[in-house]
């Protein structure tokens, strides 16, 4: 088992030794944070116990395939999650307006269109300037004329706040997004 994994994530063998396991076993994984794996041998109840006290795992098997499966399995919960990204919204920045907000700081509006789906407010967002990403954050606020609103259907007109303050230019795209996790394995 020792290498098993790729290159983000790989197994190594601190010890092996034929035998049951012994107290000094369980120090040593308790030191680096590892599991101890038997294989076709019964571990004595006195060195589980003394590893359960200890938080060492102590994990039995009978059958090589169902040990390699094991370790395959901890390394793939292991993996960075990578996020696939979903477009839900479009909108299309139409003219930009500077407004003053509380103690006289200046806040864009961006005089958007809903080009495809809704756009809500507190949408996780990016701006794409180009087919390049230029920011990342959320929706403040939405107003339709001077009423402030939850949402706005494609087709409808309305005027967006970001959080950030990010630089904006009229011709840029606001994308709804939605990251979902990708399933990975080894």
């Amino acid at each position: 088992i020792e290498g098993l994994g790729n290159d983000e994530v790989q197994s190594h063998v601190l010890y092996n030794e034929v035998g049951t396991p012994t107290e000094t076993d369980i120090e040593r994984a308790k030191a680096a944070g590892a599991v101890i794996l038997a294989f076709n041998i019964k571990v004595p109840k006195d060195i589980m116990n003394s590893a359960s006290r200890a938080g060492v795992e102590v994990k039995e098997f009978n059958i090589i395939y169902h040990l390699i499966e094991d370790v395959l399995k901890n390394l793939t919960a292991q993996l960075p999650v990578k996020y696939e990204i979903k477009v839900k919204s479009t909108v299309e920045i139409r003219q930009l307006f500077e407004i003053s907000g509380k103690e006289g700081a200046k806040i864009v509006v961006a005089g958007s269109r809903v080009t495809n789906g809704t756009i809500k407010r507190n949408s996780l967002i990016r701006v794409m300037r180009d087919g390049e990403e230029i920011h990342r954050g959320k929706i403040k606020q939405i107003k339709v004329f001077k009423d402030v609103v939850s949402e706005v259907k494609n087709g409808g007109d309305c005027g967006i706040i970001l959080e950030g303050d990010p630089k904006i230019k009229e011709g840029d795209v606001i994308e709804a997004i939605e990251e979902v996790p990708i399933k990975r394995h080894l």
